[in-house]
């Protein structure tokens, strides 16, 4: 995989959350161990053992352990205080990366164990079309049905871009999770590139490395995406089994509605002018201060039918939107 270009690094942090709690889960204690001590484990370590960076594992042991799944407890001699007993780390009493600066231990909560379990058999009995939710699922299903009713595709193609508007919309979807997963590191992006004086590019900087490393993610795409080919006089952002474009933008906050709602079209249905199919992703910063400003996924993901011009027939044209703007809770207000 290319170097990210971009820092912070990207990761998907449910799932890093998951592959912790259930290795914690699967962990039977050794000789000298036990159940009640909790599983021992030091960062560099687990970072060898995920592949992740240090930081990204510190912030899924924090929303573990923050919503009560997993309790991360220190032996007093450890840290340097005496007398000997365990110390525990309190959500919101203190700072948790005291307590895994060293070796440090783990133990499930009964909440932790059951949401393990439950999440383990979802990902046993999730399907092609996987956003991570039902209800997103199901306007992916909406969604993909509408397009191969209007484009009848070959069940293979079929699959590459059920896989493709799969991870679209569940990166919509974790976003609203969590929103440390896209918005908030979009906003340090965009605030970094503004102080230094720089002309904000996140297209290029920041939301197509994300996109890519996130559809790198997908084994069912991983053979067909293609970065930045040529095509129809110009260069998508990225081409999917040589015909399907799918197109990157951003609408940056101070940017009219008419230009969020119809950028990218035209470009997008200039290269799918072969294929009748387009994709175009957009990363939308626009604040959004009231609650009747807020999205909801039904309404990240649509379809829209555009003449690219020169006697060509119509394209279809799948646009998902990565709200971005959404700003810490506190500070949306009622509308």
């Amino acid at each position: 995989m290319e170097t990210r270009g971009y820092d912070p690094p990207v990761s998907d942090i449910l799932d890093l959350q998951f592959s912790i709690a259930a290795t914690v889960r699967d962990w039977t204690p050794g000789a000298g161990g036990s159940v009640a001590e909790g599983m021992a484990a030091k960062l560099p370590e687990w970072a060898w053992q995920l592949n992740m960076p240090l930081e990204e594992i510190v912030s899924a042991l924090e929303l573990l352990a923050d919503d009560g799944r997993l309790r991360i407890r220190v032996w007093s001699r450890d840290v340097g205080i005496r007398p000997d007993g365990w110390l525990e780390y309190r959500p919101g009493r203190g700072n948790i990366s005291r307590f895994v600066g060293g070796f440090f231990r783990m133990v499930l909560t009964a909440k932790g164990k059951a949401w393990v379990d439950k999440e383990r058999r979802l990902r046993v009995e999730r399907k092609i079309i996987d956003t991570g939710d039902p209800v997103s699922d199901a306007v992916v299903q909406r969604q993909i049905e509408r397009v191969l009713a209007a484009r009848p595709t070959p069940p293979e193609q079929r699959k590459v871009l059920e896989a493709l508007l799969s991870k679209l919309v569940w990166i919509a979807a974790q976003n609203y999770r969590e929103q440390r997963f896209l918005a908030a590191k979009a906003g340090r992006e965009l605030d970094a590139a503004r102080d230094r004086g720089d002309r904000a590019d996140l297209e290029k900087t920041f939301y197509q490395p994300f996109l890519y490393e996130h559809l790198m993610q997908v084994p069912a795409l991983v053979p067909h995406v293609t970065k930045t080919p040529e095509q129809a006089g110009g260069a998508p952002d990225f081409l999917l089994m040589g015909e399907f474009p799918l197109e990157a933008k951003v609408v940056y906050p101070e940017e009219s509605e008419g230009k969020a709602k119809d950028i990218g079209l035209g470009q997008v249905a200039q290269y799918a002018s072969r294929s009748g199919v387009g994709f175009l992703s957009v990363l939308d910063l626009r604040p959004r201060p009231s609650v009747r400003d807020l999205s909801h996924l039904a309404n990240d993901v649509g379809v829209r039918e555009i003449s690219p011009g020169d006697g060509l027939g119509p394209v279809l044209i799948v646009r998902v939107q990565h709200v971005a703007g959404l700003g810490p809770p506190s500070r949306v207000r009622p509308g």
